[in-house]
């Protein structure tokens, strides 16, 4: 774990040597702890050649930073060696120092570690280790009938022996980097594997343009591994095309109003190229049959997220953390006068074909002396709501005119953004509202 729990400490990058043409870009994803608050941040910067540059700025006082990913990407014409150390007060401590070829990528991510992706987008690992002080020779000592080497000598044998049961985890054993499949040290997939690839509105054109920020993922069916090693942008509103800045939406379709589009990674097993659409069809039918889809090898896909288009065919904008999404501006999807007591089937302002957990603001204004508020899954029984038993808002009052209640919750919707409200009040006059704030999606990690 990288954490930097004083404001006299940071994080630096420093090249061996001058570049040949291009420093590397650095980008850092970081979240600041305090006794009270939890918040997010990234930063983004470049290398300087043998110039230090700071990677993660000291945090504020009484804040832990932890440092969440870094990722470096090798944009020089020739290999390029760097270390990042940790600067306490101009203590310098080496965290790791690598090489990395030309246009590979460099990735740390808490609680894995460190990953180096070709530019294939293949993953390598190298943990390789049995540092010693004096080499270990088996045919001068057998740990019996001669004297012992030093103690990290001693050590090492330790190590390798110990490897016999527990191998150290290399490339062989993580995966075929030709075939860009990952794996355990078992050799078998790793599933639904999901990291970074997170979507915003692009500056450039907020209303038809999503960036997806460097990250990787399986594919759908688990046999490749697709790795973005810099900001990709697609444009909804134009057929789709290869590269950043370029078309995404499939050749079957148009942008069209008030209509839910899946964002989707693409990846060619043979040459490894990775690329995005829109889609639809969550399962990227129409993307895959894209003519220069498939004109450019694209068979597998992963779907990473989904936006919403509004009645001017302009994607809503929206916020992304992970797997939370949420609205910019909170949408009003229920607003409703006496709304009766029987169980309604209300539409949210989620993704449509996908189930999620809808983040959602409840509230009511009645006038008289007791209302209550429950909402549930389509996927559950349904219950009329009590006031001993699960209830979202609940309210009661005696001789008062008006009584009003809200509250957050999230609720599982079908694959037809659906889920159940139901209600009981004492007489006329109750006004129900239920906004959306966003929603959860794990994005196929649990499939």
């Amino acid at each position: 774990m990288f954490t930097l729990d004083a404001v006299t400490k940071t994080y630096e990058i420093v090249l061996a040597g001058a570049v040949a043409a291009n420093q590397l870009p650095v980008v850092v994803d970081y979240v600041d702890i305090t006794t009270t608050t939890c918040l997010g941040g990234c930063s983004d910067t470049a290398t300087n050649s043998t110039t230090p540059v700071t990677i993660v700025a000291a945090p504020g006082a009484s804040t832990q930073r932890h440092v969440e990913t870094i990722s470096v990407h090798n944009a020089d014409t020739a290999s390029v060696t760097f270390t990042i150390s940790l600067n306490n007060n101009s203590t310098l401590r080496s965290r790791i120092k690598i090489t990395l070829l030309t246009l590979e990528n460099f990735l740390y991510e808490r609680g894995k570690g460190w990953t180096v992706y070709d530019t294939s987008g293949n993953v390598k690992y190298a943990f390789s280790g049995n540092v010693s002080d004096t080499a270990y020779d088996e045919s001068t000592w057998n740990g019996v009938t001669t004297i012992a080497p030093s103690k990290n000598s001693v050590r090492d044998e330790m190590e390798l022996k110990a490897d016999l049961i527990n191998p150290a985890f290399t490339s062989p054993d993580l995966g075929t980097a030709s075939a860009g499949i990952l794996t355990n040290c078992t050799g078998l997939p790793i599933r639904s594997y999901l990291a970074g690839l997170t979507l915003s509105n692009d500056a450039g054109d907020t209303a038809h343009d999503i960036a997806i920020a460097i990250g990787a993922a399986n594919v759908s069916t688990n046999d490749y591994f697709a790795a973005l090693s810099s900001i990709l942008t697609k444009q909804i509103d134009a057929t789709w095309a290869a590269g950043d800045d370029a078309g995404g939406m499939n050749d079957a379709e148009t942008v069209g109003n008030a209509t839910w589009y899946h964002d989707h990674l693409l990846y060619n097993p043979t040459s490894g190229a990775v690329d995005a659409g829109f889609d639809t069809s969550i399962t990227a039918t129409n993307l895959l049959a894209d003519v220069a889809v498939a004109a450019a090898g694209f068979t597998k896909y992963r779907r990473i997220g989904s936006v919403l288009t509004d009645g001017s065919a302009n994607i809503v904008q929206f916020i992304q953390y992970g797997d939370k999404f949420l609205w910019a501006t909170s949408v009003t999807d229920v607003a409703e006068t006496n709304p009766g007591t029987a169980a309604v089937t209300r539409t949210l302002s989620t993704p449509l074909g996908v189930v999620v957990e809808a983040m959602l603001a409840a509230g009511a204004i009645a006038a008289d002396t007791y209302f209550y508020l429950y909402l549930s899954s389509l996927s559950t029984s349904d219950e009329t709501p009590v006031l001993t038993e699960a209830i979202t808002v609940a309210l009661e009052g005696t001789g008062i005119t008006t009584i009003r209640g809200k509250a957050q919750c999230r609720i599982f919707t079908n694959t037809s953004s659906q889920i159940r409200s139901r209600v009981v009040y004492t007489t006329a006059g109750l006004t129900f509202c239920l906004q959306t704030l966003g929603w959860i999606d794990s994005r196929g990690r649990d499939n």
